[in-house]
């Protein structure tokens, strides 16, 4: 994963990355917080490849929302 952290001003300093699993459809997603550190930018973009990240801490859907202000709607785009 790459975020473009060109638009961002130089005094942040800091980062959290979250990852959002939607295991079953129509269901709240799991929430891990999988990256909270310095961001170490290479050409205004920040780098993490997370493949499987142990989690540093997992948080419900509520307590993401209350932490984020964002309210995530799951919808079932394909179900085979």
């Amino acid at each position: 994963m790459s975020i473009d952290m060109s638009g961002y001003s130089s005094r942040y300093k800091k980062i959290q990355v979250y990852r959002l699993s939607y295991i079953t459809p129509g269901h709240d997603a799991e929430v891990s917080l999988i990256y909270d550190g310095d961001i170490k930018s290479q050409n205004n973009s920040f780098v993490l490849n997370d493949i499987g990240i142990d989690p540093l801490q997992k948080l419900s859907m509520e307590e993401f929302a209350a932490m984020s202000g964002l309210i995530l709607i799951p919808q079932t785009i394909e179900q085979n």
